[in-house]
């Protein structure tokens, strides 16, 4: 297996040299000096020993992602999507996901682990829930970590997320301007940090016409086609004056479970 040393015999150079250019550390090194070294690199064939470098610089470029199985009746396209673009990205900037599992009831030593044990550099937390305990967990222990979803309000820490309460509100006044007053929402249980502002969007909307919120209007459910099919079982046995004549449903799984059941 070639090394650094035949690199630097084949461009002519010293072992220094050709190591500020792996490691990019070349700004004093003139351009074709620079790529004599690159040039040699592809001929001899060299390939850096990763675990040495990272061992090195005390890095693992390694993220850590928690991957999560979900009930047969339930699907997340958008996590799915979202893991393999954050996979793409990673390894763009020459990283790589760490991808692992752990106990829904008590997360925390796996996250300890992988910090002791310097597995990671960092944490990407997905499925967030209010006052998420990983999320206070690293940010007690001050290791980098980013959010898709937030947490509690008052914590303070880097997160990106949908803007689900302005959707949902989008979506009851476009039902509004078509006539409907009482609107029906199927959203997820209140742990759900997400599917929280979803239904502040619902409720902004219809407070801001003046239009009825009962509680019969709004119903929850996991998110699953049953609980569509549950939402238009209850609606259906009310008075015909208090049934809604429009439904907001907080995904298209639980969208998919009010088609079929409005069918039947």
């Amino acid at each position: 297996m070639p090394t650094i040393k035949d690199v630097a015999r084949e461009a002519g150079v010293s072992i220094a040299t050709v190591s500020y250019v792996l490691n990019k550390k070349d700004q004093n090194i003139p351009p074709h000096t620079r790529q004599q070294v690159l040039n040699a690199v592809k001929r001899v064939g060299y390939s850096p020993n990763i675990n040495g470098r990272n061992l090195k610089s005390s890095q693992s470029r390694l993220i850590g992602y928690a991957w999560h199985l979900l009930p047969p009746d339930q699907v997340n396209p958008v996590l799915d999507r979202f893991a393999y673009y954050l996979a793409q990205e990673a390894e763009a900037l020459g990283y790589h996901l760490l991808t692992f599992t752990y106990p829904r009831e008590d997360p925390l030593p796996v996250y300890q682990e992988l910090i002791q044990t310097g597995r990671v550099d960092a944490f990407v937390i997905a499925s967030t829930e209010v006052n998420d305990p990983r999320i206070r967990f690293l940010l007690d222990r001050e290791f980098p970590f980013v959010s898709f979803g937030r947490a509690n309000p008052n914590w303070q820490f880097p997160c990106v997320d949908t803007d689900g309460r302005a959707g949902v509100r989008e979506a009851v006044e476009y039902l509004i301007s078509l006539g409907h007053r009482r609107i029906g929402m199927i959203a997820w249980p209140e742990d759900s940090i997400s599917g929280s502002y979803r239904v502040e969007g619902y409720l902004e909307a219809l407070h801001a016409h003046g239009l009825n919120t009962s509680e019969d209007l709004l119903l929850r459910g996991e998110n699953n086609e049953t609980a569509g099919r549950n939402a238009v079982a209850h609606w259906s046995s009310l008075p015909i004056d208090q049934q809604p004549t429009a439904v907001i449903a907080v995904s298209d799984l639980v969208a998919v479970g009010v088609m079929h059941g409005a069918e039947e």
